[in-house]
């Protein structure tokens, strides 16, 4: 599987991604997401929720560990 890693803050987020998707000929984007809710989306925005919107092939999103998550370890 192939990725790419880009640092820059030339460009909005989706409009990079929608970039790579040509440029790659992808068939999906898998895009990790916070879970922000509320007053923190609201602030922060969503760039998840903009690559879905703007996106031209299936977008498939990762939800992070909510707040209090706790991880059990088998011993």
């Amino acid at each position: 599987m192939d990725s790419v890693l880009l640092d820059t803050f030339a460009a909005c987020l989706c409009e990079i991604v929608g970039e790579q998707v040509v440029e790659w000929r992808a068939d999906v984007v898998v895009f990790g997401t916070h879970c922000r809710r509320g007053v923190g989306r609201v602030l922060l925005g969503s760039d998840a929720e903009q690559i879905v919107r703007a996106a031209t092939v299936p977008v498939l999103l990762i939800r992070g560990k909510e707040p209090g998550f706790m991880q059990v370890k088998e011993t």
